[in-house]
């Protein structure tokens, strides 16, 4: 399955449309010991994944923090490679996702509400360009840009999270930071509002893949009125479906011990020809834990039971 590129609303290889379907593994994010195994790795693939979504943190792989201890891991960057090589020496598509930022100098790593103009744009011109030429490597801008304005999400700007103003980076300065580096590689753009809604100032270049998050509560009481339906918010793109590659890089709800949504969620992107990502492929004890155990068995809870099944298809 290479290289990869979009035409229209499709993703393709060289035989023809493939949809992408896989899992988030965590821990990669974390940095050492919590990296996935090549043995956890391996299972994923033998669930029948074409795709591993890898959460990255941008101050362990580069020194955000000048005033004080470094805060990058000097092996990081190896260990991120190590990490890709088996996802992709398997045949799948390692999705390299910003998942941890700054918004100040030597300030807390962590999910914000944007990238960070400081130090992202860095991250990601150093990532690409390690992993340009491996054609299974696809590149996730933002994980969950959300309390911004579309004109941040597009083109960057002031923003506050937490209480603090910080100068955010846009997905075009992101997405022309990664293409310097890496003309034909995937790019995916999560929407705004946490992934859940498209911008109304789009992201201009070739090779995208629009990015949605589905989660229509995070553990309940939940006050929606129809949880388990994930549709509310997939109709929201049903219009950039027509010229566009569509993903749901995550979803879940309600918990580990309940397959409802998970089952409607992949039955609907499957209708629609859009590709899924599961969140997550561990058996941490979060609600949207996917495995009962991480003791070799690899054996699915009820809300990994669709997933399994879903990844069948590939």
């Amino acid at each position: 399955m290479a290289p990869l590129r979009t035409q229209g609303n499709r993703i393709y290889d060289a035989y023809g449309p493939v949809v992408l379907r896989g899992v988030v593994i965590n821990g990669t994010e974390l940095g050492v010991p919590d990296f996935p195994t090549d043995s956890e790795i391996g299972r994923a693939a033998a669930w029948g994944s074409n795709l591993v979504r890898v959460p990255l943190n941008e101050s362990l792989w580069l020194n955000t923090c000048t005033a004080a201890a470094p805060s990058n891991s000097p092996a990081y960057p190896a260990q991120v490679a190590a990490e890709v090589g088996s996802i992709t020496s398997r045949h799948m598509v390692a999705l390299l996702d910003l998942h941890f930022n700054v918004t100040h100098v030597c300030g807390g790593s962590a999910p914000q509400a944007m990238a960070d103009t400081a130090y992202s744009p860095t991250f990601w011109e150093q990532v690409a360009a390690r992993f340009a030429s491996n054609p299974l490597v696809a590149f996730d801008l933002y994980n969950e840009p959300h309390d911004i304005s579309d004109s941040v999400w597009l083109r960057g700007g002031t923003a506050t999270y937490g209480g603090i103003p910080f100068q955010a980076a846009g997905m075009q300065q992101l997405y022309d930071a990664v293409r310097a580096k890496a003309p034909t590689n995937l790019v995916f753009a999560s929407g705004n509002t946490w992934g859940n809604d498209p911008s109304s100032l789009p992201l201009q270049g070739a090779g995208i893949v629009d990015a949605v998050h589905d989660y229509t509560c995070q553990t309940p009481p939940c006050h929606a009125t129809d949880p388990y339906n994930p549709s509310p918010i997939l109709s929201r793109w049903t219009t950039v479906e027509e010229s566009t590659p569509v993903a749901v890089t995550e979803f879940g709800f309600p918990g580990r011990f309940d397959g409802t949504f998970n089952t409607n969620l992949v039955a609907a992107a499957d209708r629609a020809g859009i590709g899924w990502v599961a969140f997550a492929f561990d058996n941490t004890g979060t609600p949207f834990s996917l495995l009962a155990d991480g003791g070799g068995a690899y054996e699915p809870l009820p809300g990994g039971m669709p997933v399994l099944a879903g990844l069948s298809r590939n």
